[in-house]
């Protein structure tokens, strides 16, 4: 399958582009999209799944109203403000896609166009298919068959393998889904799935016979249970898909967000929310100020005196306090008396005269205690006052006066800013009013889709455990089942031959194919790897599809000790093996690719696998991913390039015949890995 032509008509922000990829070059396989974010990239890949697959394109098997409600999202806004003025029977959007396919070496060109009426109630679906340059569509039988045969040739599992963006890449490896993906692909690229689908046949005969035995509630209820599991893997299909486009619209409006806030901040503006917080700023500090002037002024009005005659108050407390010793020994002297002094003489057994002993206690208090002029003959009450006022005046310290005086200085500073911020907040508030209510608005409307998306995970968790039962009880009722079927039948001793003979063949055929996925995964992982010889050996399992991976010392390398950019390198070697092996002729589709890769992976990509990437290539990139310098490695590649740019007067995006325009245009190859 190859894409000659995309037209897109009222989609999205699409009124009438014609994105035109036809390509007379064989060496030139890359289309280059380039767009901005919001340009309308998504909606791009969007109208092409929707185009070839329908309902389909979003897990429902036929449309339906929930299949309509998307449609809605996708059809142009405008044309959906104004429905009531349109009518149903005509269309007002459509998506056309012209491809070509080629079979036993016959090309066959095709076009699917999918059209919409709409009113003021309803969306109405046309579709119809052409064939090589017919200007009629098929009679609709034909049409039918056409279109079954495209649906198994290129199933819209195959197509979305196809589509890759570096997340998802990312994500398969990350999350351990790597054996499950790769079985799945496999099975489809190789028609694995019919030894399957074979083995299922057979074991449903089984358990066919065994349901007969079984009783008619269990018969019907087991019956009931493979219909709703059925059902239910659609629907998780369905809503992880809705699950996806949520977190992508919370990324987009959080954007919006941040950069309206930005925009409003380039002129100085601020929201009234970030008015509140300067007033509490503003607040705050004026309470700082207030208790740093109120402790410098309790400081000046009752210790800034003594501050300044620190040494007279620390004489004044010591003159207290040897006049106070004085007084002591005087009043020590009047109770000491001879009397005392002859009992004391005689409690020493005479040894001593009394007044010998009173002239040496005498002789000793002078010594301790020097003379002193009484000058204030305080009180103890006034001497503990003098020695407290000395305590505080020595733990007010003149560095910590001059901290508080810094600190008043800088509070004084900080409020000028603030309040100059809350002046041009009152100026401006008119002028900018609209985008304050805009910023609003993108604030409510972020917040609504974080509440769509925990409704959408609540939901997803409430269908797991729906599913999870289902599966619990469909295994209960097989158990019954086997027991029924373990007492030999001729049935199930024909099928259990068959099932192992079925087993030895699907074995052999994965081994067959597995071992040309594997040689040339290896043969693009080392050309495309910066680490020269760093893997040595890849294998597949074909039991399980589970990797292994070895180095050249046949140790075991595990995928999750691998970087962001080898994983991604690593899973993309897989699929272009994969594709390469079984001849199936895809569009491929990248989306942000290079996102998680560094320099040298980059230019890798974009030289060694791009162009060995099948027939046609789209690659979608921003200006920052595939800059002027990888522009220039792509570009003898390049068939077709295009770049969209969304109009903010006409609301519509352009699609623009060239890729961005670069300034100084040419490469700088020493930039660039040699």
């Amino acid at each position: 399958m190859k894409i000659e032509s995309i037209v897109l008509k009222n989609i999205g922000a699409y009124k009438n582009q014609t994105f035109d990829f036809t390509n007379q070059n064989s060496n030139k396989n890359v289309v280059l999209i380039g767009g901005k974010n919001g340009a309308g990239k998504t909606t791009f890949l969007n109208a092409l799944r929707t185009g070839l697959y329908g309902s389909q394109a979003f897990g429902i098997k036929a449309p339906t109203p929930s299949y309509f409600r998307e449609i809605e999202k996708l059809i142009n806004s405008e044309i959906r403000d104004q429905r009531e003025w349109y009518n149903v029977k005509k269309v007002i959007s459509k998506i056309q896609i012209t491809f070509t396919t080629t079979t036993n070496q016959i090309t066959s060109r095709y076009l699917f166009e999918r059209s919409w009426g709409i009113d003021a109630k309803n969306i109405k679906e046309y579709f119809n298919i052409y064939r090589d340059t017919s200007s009629l569509p098929l009679a609709e039988k034909d049409q039918s068959q056409v279109y079954s045969l495209f649906l198994e040739r290129t199933p819209l599992y195959l197509f979305n393998v196809s589509l890759f963006d570096g997340e998802t890449i990312n994500q398969i490896i990350n999350e351990g889904k790597l054996s499950e993906y790769l079985d799945d692909l496999m099975k489809s690229a190789f028609k694995l799935e019919i030894p399957d689908l074979l083995t299922e046949t057979i074991e449903t005969l089984v358990r066919d016979e065994a349901k007969t035995k079984l009783s008619k509630d269990k018969s019907k209820r087991l019956d009931e249970i493979q219909s709703d599991l059925i059902e239910a893997e659609k629907e998780l299909l369905h809503i992880q898909t809705e699950k996806s486009q949520a977190l992508q619209k919370i990324e987009i409006s959080e954007a919006e967000v941040t950069s309206f806030s930005e925009s409003l901040q380039a002129h100085d503006v601020i929201s009234k929310e970030e008015e509140a917080k300067l007033k509490d700023e503003i607040r705050t500090l004026e309470q700082e100020r207030q208790r740093l002037k109120q402790s410098t002024s309790d400081f000046f009005s009752e210790y800034y005196a003594f501050a300044i005659n620190h040494d007279l108050l620390k004489k004044a407390a010591e003159q207290v306090e040897s006049e106070l010793l004085v007084r002591s020994v005087e009043d020590l002297e009047k109770v000491f008396t001879d009397e005392f002094y002859k009992n004391v003489s005689r409690n020493l057994g005479a040894t001593v005269q009394h007044d010998l002993l009173k002239n040496e206690f005498n002789a000793a208090l002078k010594t301790a205690v020097p003379e002193a002029e009484i000058i204030h003959d305080a009180s103890f009450s006034s001497k503990a006052k003098v020695e407290n006022m000395l305590s505080v005046v020595n733990a007010q310290s003149s560095s910590s006066l001059l901290a508080d005086i810094t600190r008043d200085d800088e509070i004084i500073d900080e409020l000028k800013i603030l309040r100059r911020k809350l002046i041009i907040r009152e100026e401006n508030h008119v002028d900018f009013e609209k985008q304050f209510e805009e910023l609003n608005r993108l604030k409510v409307k972020h917040l609504h889709l974080k509440e769509r998306f925990e409704q959408i995970v609540q939901a997803e968790n409430e269908l797991h455990d729906h599913y999870s039962s289902l599966v619990e009880e469909n295994a209960q009722l097989k158990q019954e089942i086997e027991k029924i079927t373990s007492k030999s039948s001729l049935l199930s001793q024909n099928a259990n031959l068959t099932l192992a003979l079925l087993e030895d063949f699907k074995l052999q055929q994965r081994h067959k194919v597995i071992r040309n996925v594997e040689e040339n995964a290896l043969r693009m992982l080392k050309t495309l790897m910066r680490k020269e010889d760093y893997i040595e050996k890849l294998s597949i399992m074909p039991e399980d599809f589970s990797l292994n991976l070895l180095s050249k010392d046949q140790s075991r390398i595990s995928v999750s000790t691998l970087s962001s950019g080898e994983k991604q390198i690593l899973l993309l070697s897989l699929i272009w093996a994969i594709f390469k092996v079984s001849e199936n002729q895809m569009p491929f589709i990248f989306d942000t690719l290079l996102g998680r890769l560094d320099r040298d992976h980059r230019y890798n990509i974009l030289q060694n696998l791009l162009p060995n990437f099948g027939e046609q290539v789209l690659v979608l990139s921003t200006d920052s991913e595939i800059s002027k310098d990888y522009y220039e490695v792509l570009k003898p590649f390049i068939s077709r390039e295009y770049s969209l740019q969304f109009d903010n007067d006409l609301l519509e995006t352009q699609v623009i015949p060239s890729y961005f325009e670069f300034e100084n245009a040419q490469v700088k190859m020493n930039e660039l890995p040699s």
